[in-house]
């Protein structure tokens, strides 16, 4: 197989790490409600775009952000800290 990460090192006998991600399943249920997920997203702030002033959706868009980030510490406080 070919691999174009730049851990593959010449002459080494081993693998390179990239072509372990092919020796996994792929998680398709996933991946389709992600998918779901952002375009039902992007319809959604189309929608909001047309109704709401442009700097308040940004305002809107900053807190969404910070909340995720904010959960995203909280649940992995034992591994960052």
């Amino acid at each position: 197989p070919h691999c174009e990460c730049e851990q593959v090192v010449p002459g080494n006998t081993e693998d390179p790490p990239c072509l372990h991600i092919t020796q996994s399943e792929f998680d398709w249920r996933i991946t389709g409600i992600v998918m779901a997920l952002a375009v039902g997203g992007a319809f959604v702030g189309t929608l909001m775009s047309h109704k709401i002033a442009a700097h308040r959706l940004q305002s809107m868009f900053a807190v969404l952000v910070l909340v995720v980030a904010v959960f995203l510490v909280a649940k992995n406080y034992a591994v960052i800290f």
